[in-house]
Order: C-alpha cells, then sequence, then structure tokens
C-alpha cells in the first residue's frame, strides 16, 4: 500500500450562525485554500505525529474498541481528544466492514494557524475529517461521489460530537459539511433528536436519510469580491452557546423571531447565489450583520468586539457589505462587494488593528492524493 496525502480546507460562516443550532435551519459557508494536510503510509505500528502538538510523536493502540495513547505522560493532552474520536470511530467503521485496521504513521500539518494561534477557520472540524478520511481511504474507501461525502460527513459527526461532549453539545456539523464539501456550502441542520448511535448498526445509521439534513453545493459569482479580517483574538464559542440557551428559555418568542429573519435572510442569500444577482446577496448580509447587533443585546459580552464593529463599519464607508463570522466575540469578520473597493479595505483595516488574510476560496473541500 503506497502512502497517501490529502488536505482539507479552512472554514468561515458567510451566513447561518446561531440560527444554525436549531434543526431544519440553513447556513451559508465558504472554505478557503489554507489546509490541514495529512499523509498516510504503512508502518509496523499505530504512530501519530502533528504540529498541533509541536515535536510530539504519540504511538497509540486500539484495544475493545478504545483508542490507547502511548504517551509519557499519565494523562494524553486534549488536544488529542478530535484525533482520538476520529481514530476510534474510524477503526469501528472498518470492523463494522469485517476489516481489520492496518498499522500506520499518521503525520497532520495545519496552515490554519498563525503563529500558533488559532485564525477561526475551523481546525476541530478540519482535525475530525482529514483523519477519518486518511484512515479510511488508506483502507481503499474513495470519497470522490456526493453520496461517498455524505457518509463521510455523517461519520465526521458522530466522531466531532463524541469529541466536544461536554463542551459545545456536539456541534451543528455546518463546518464537518463545509471542509468536506468545500465552496459554497449550504447546510440544513439535521435534526439530533433522532440520532442515537448504538441504537442500529453503524452502517445503517451512515446509510439511513438523516431528518431535515441537507447539503448542496452553489455557485459563488465570479465578479464578486471578497476580503477576510482577523481580529488577533479567539472567538467566545462556547460562552455564547450558553447564551443561546439561556435565551431560548427566557426569551422563546424572541428566539423564534430572530430564527424566523435568520433563515430569511440566508434563503434570500442562497436564491442570490443561484441565479448569480450579487445585489439581494450583499442585501442580505447587511441584514444578517443587524440580526446579529440585535441578538448580542440579550448577551453579556458583545458577539460584535470593538474589533469586529471596526472591521465591519470600515468596509460598510466604502459602499461594501460586511459582517462577523462565526460565534463572534473575536476571530474573523468578512466584507464583500465591487472587487476594487475590496482591495482598498485591507489598509483601512491594518490601521485598525485588524489582519487582512490573503485567502481564495477552495471548491474542492477535501482533496486526495497518492504519495
Amino acid at each position: 500500500m503506497k502512502s497517501l496525502k490529502l488536505r482539507v480546507p479552512g472554514k468561515l460562516f458567510l451566513l447561518g450562525e446561531y440560527a444554525i443550532l436549531e434543526p431544519g435551519s440553513q447556513a451559508l459557508l465558504l472554505s478557503f485554500q489554507r489546509y490541514l494536510q495529512a499523509e498516510i503510509a504503512p508502518a509496523e505500528q499505530f504512530w501519530l505525529q502533528t504540529d498541533l502538538l509541536p515535536g510530539a510523536v504519540n504511538g497509540f493502540g486500539y484495544e475493545q474498541g478504545q483508542i490507547v495513547w502511548q504517551t509519557p505522560e499519565a494523562r494524553p493532552s486534549e488536544k488529542l481528544n478530535f484525533v482520538g474520536e476520529a481514530l476510534q470511530w474510524a477503526f469501528a467503521y472498518l470492523e463494522s466492514l469485517e476489516r481489520r485496521p492496518r498499522p500506520f504513521r499518521l503525520q497532520l500539518h495545519s496552515d490554519l494557524h498563525s503563529s500558533g494561534a488559532k485564525l477561526g477557520l475551523g481546525s476541530s472540524a478540519a482535525v475530525t475529517v482529514a483523519v477519518l478520511a486518511a484512515v479510511l481511504a488508506f483502507h481503499g474507501e474513495a470519497f470522490e461521489s456526493h453520496e461517498a461525502r455524505l457518509k463521510l460527513f455523517k461519520l465526521a459527526t458522530l466522531a466531532h460530537s463524541g469529541s466536544q461532549r461536554g463542551s459545545q453539545g456536539g456541534g451543528s456539523g455546518a463546518d464537518l459539511a463545509a471542509v468536506i464539501f468545500g465552496s459554497v456550502t449550504c447546510y440544513r441542520r439535521y435534526d439530533a433528536s433522532w440520532l442515537k448511535p448504538g441504537s442500529v448498526s453503524l452502517n445503517k445509521l451512515l446509510e439511513v436519510n438523516w431528518p431535515l439534513l441537507g447539503i448542496e453545493k452553489l455557485p459563488w459569482p465570479a465578479d464578486l469580491g471578497l476580503k477576510v479580517g482577523w481580529t488577533g483574538l479567539p472567538a467566545a464559542t462556547l460562552d455564547f452557546l450558553e447564551e443561546i440557551s439561556y435565551l431560548k428559555e427566557k426569551d422563546p418568542e424572541g428566539w423564534m423571531r430572530f430564527l424566523f429573519s435568520a433563515n430569511a435572510a440566508t434563503a434570500a442569500a442562497r436564491s442570490a447565489l443561484i441565479e448569480g444577482q450579487n445585489a439581494p446577496l450583499l442585501q442580505a448580509v447587511g441584514q444578517y450583520r443587524h440580526l446579529l447587533q440585535e441578538l448580542q443585546m440579550e448577551f453579556l459580552s458583545p458577539i460584535e468586539t470593538p474589533a469586529l464593529v471596526a472591521l465591519s463599519d470600515s468596509a460598510e464607508a466604502l459602499g461594501l457589505a460586511a459582517k462577523s463570522s462565526g460565534a463572534g466575540g473575536g476571530d474573523c469578520g468578512l466584507a464583500l462587494g465591487d472587487p476594487a473597493l475590496v482591495d482598498s479595505v485591507s489598509e483601512r483595516w491594518r490601521s485598525q488593528g485588524v489582519e487582512p488574510l490573503e485567502l481564495a476560496l477552495d471548491f474542492q473541500g477535501l482533496c486526495l492524493e497518492e504519495g
């Protein structure tokens, strides 16, 4: 068996933040040409090497359905959680096909960071998908068809939910869909209450239709400029998810109003992309920024930090549409509009402490090649 190489792109939300936590809601996501790369090759025993843990080479075993790390520490780093869950689910899938996992050496290298700091491009989702895809491709699985990628998404959802247990409640799955399918991903949230691993066989769970789940690829206008800015601070995702849980209990009617308006804006943007109409797309982006500003009034901390306010306000002053991307409280924002105007926003951002990122859209998503 030859070695295999693959790459998984980073991603950002275009529209759909917070609403996507609700089953049946939609989000639009963009993938970018900043990658988490994986290489897997035959070995005499299982090894993991990654720059996510500088200088670390971790041996591991698989015993009674569990990954067992052979680390010098009594307890492996928490950064191995996503890797461990992905390995465990990959091995479980192989066993369901009556295939015995063959020993390998897996190397992971991330470009989704800047000087060791996360850029908010979905590194945990990229790690989960890269590990799953590498192990399964090493054992003969292919991911060229939509159906195969959809099955990979489902398996990644199970793995990601396990690694986020007790923290983010498993997440929406939107970031997983985006890094697997590439730009532009339109994702509809599945009904998580239906998903009960262990109630049926793993193969059956991956084959059946998941209620409400929808994933489609949309075109991106060739004449539309896009620029991403990074605030240099991490997002406050966990805090904001707790705020949402509290809001849904305290003001369910207000939450439903947000959901209705948010999904309407996302649907309008989806139609605009399909029809190649830039004006309604930019209008939807502006509307969603306004909705997030209203939503943050219920939060203890703002979704739009001063840096994100400066990012969006300076872009809007040039005639662009702009908003924060993702949970907010840090990380990135984006600006869209006339390419000439988009190019000129970088200087304004730098003067306000926002770093423009040179990011090109990725339309492939997960990409494999032989080593």
